[in-house]
């Protein structure tokens, strides 16, 4: 479905979105598919917080930096859905950079010679059931690898080299960022759904436009709902990577060499690692790294040019955000109904819409209010039920002991 709909037309231009209604409005709200546009975050349909939560974001930073510097990765889990989703939110992260090796979210364990692609000479990023490694008895993993169990929250690692610590005072805001975009989503109340309320009130957009880079995570603009937590995270990203210790001004130190069939660019990188104000081993390492030679090409024209407006502190989910409630109603809606009203099946869906209620007055107990006698199942009380129970004519072979039994507890 995200495949065919990435290819239509209406994606294209940005102006459509579709509105898949399932069952009739009165019994379930219409599915909406919409993608954003450039200027906004790709679609994640999954929670890019997930690994902050699942390892803490300490632990969540060493695995970053383990895959920023293009180490060989491995993460396992019993949970296959957390698994597959924490490679995925990790790959996703590392935006406006992109991850240029193999990157495989669950490799099964009944796959033959699966072991196999450990030993491949390049980074990849492989996620691993719990039962993989004890169902490959003979395979000695090697020692280049950094293992992480989501379980356990622990990391392992062989005789490689240690990893960089992130250069202050970057890393530190970075961390503070995201234990407080976390932090959030245990506001009361929770959550602020879309700040919908909040948004026509002048005086809120005064404190929201009153934000600078040096607050660091305000929930007043990005909300403490799932999705905005998610935007949080990517801003806080975006923000790491354009400090000035780690890739500030990096278009200063890149020289064009031709444009076309495809753009070819020199990455000046000595001058580039002199030009930090604080020099670091993380930075000299990352400068090295094939994501960002890539990203000096891909800079030059960018598919999505989002990071560009986090760089002039444009952070609000309302004008960045990756989810169709942010932007939605700034679409054409094209209807679509899945059900036919005249088939048997929609003619029975519609008739238990106009279903008409009961307007009669009924008191606490659910009879009504003329004395009569109710057929309701429901009671006031458990002796009535009881009461009914005895009375009634039902068949069957009720012991007499417990229904005695039963009145006594009542009464």
């Amino acid at each position: 479905m995200k495949d065919y709909y990435v290819n239509t037309k209406f994606n294209v231009h940005n102006t459509f979105f579709d509105c898949v209604q399932v069952l009739p409005k009165d019994l379930q709200a219409p599915l909406l598919f919409a993608l954003p546009d450039h200027t906004r975050f790709t679609l994640i349909d999954f929670p890019l917080h997930l690994p902050l939560e699942l390892l803490g974001v300490d632990t969540c930073m060493k695995v970053l930096t383990a895959i920023m510097l293009e180490c060989k990765v491995v993460m396992q889990s019993r949970d296959y859905n957390a698994l597959s989703m924490s490679v995925m939110a990790f790959v996703s992260m590392l935006y406006p950079l992109e991850y240029m090796f193999p990157v495989i979210p669950l490799l099964p364990t009944c796959m033959t010679q699966a072991e196999q692609l450990f030993l491949a000479p390049t980074p990849y990023i492989i996620g691993i059931p719990s039962s993989f490694f004890p169902y490959k008895k003979d395979f000695e993993l090697p020692t280049d690898i950094w293992l992480i169990d989501l379980d356990s929250n622990k990391i392992t690692h062989g005789k490689n080299e240690e990893l960089p610590p992130l250069p202050d005072p970057e890393g530190t805001h970075l961390k503070n960022h995201l234990k407080q975009a976390l932090a959030s989503m245990s506001m009361t109340p929770q959550p602020i759904k879309n700040l919908d309320a909040l948004a026509q009130n002048p005086e809120t957009w005064k404190r929201r436009e009153s934000f600078s880079s040096q607050t660091g995570f305000n929930p007043l603009i990005y909300g403490n709902d799932v999705d905005s937590v998610d935007v949080a995270t990517r801003v806080a990203m975006i923000r790491f990577f354009n400090s000035s210790n780690i890739l500030g001004n990096f278009s200063e130190h890149t020289r064009t060499l031709r444009l076309y069939p495809r753009p070819v660019v020199a990455f000046q990188m000595y001058s580039f690692l002199k030009s930090r104000p604080v020099r670091s081993h993380f930075t000299a390492k990352l400068a090295r790294t094939q994501a960002v030679e890539f990203f000096a090409e891909w800079s030059l024209c960018p598919q999505n040019v989002v990071f560009l407006r986090v760089q002039t502190s444009v952070f609000d989910p309302l004008l960045i955000g990756d989810k169709p409630k942010w932007y939605a109603h700034q679409l054409q809606s094209i209807e679509f109904k899945v059900y036919d009203e005249n088939s048997s099946l929609g003619q029975a869906v519609t008739s238990v819409v106009e279903i008409p209620s009961d307007e009669n007055p009924t008191d606490e107990s659910g009879s009504d209010s003329d004395g009569a006698e109710s057929t309701s199942s429901s009671y006031s009380s458990l002796s009535d039920f009881v009461t009914d129970m005895v009375n009634s004519e039902i068949d069957g072979d009720t012991p007499c002991e417990y229904l005695y039994s039963l009145m006594l507890c009542i009464h």
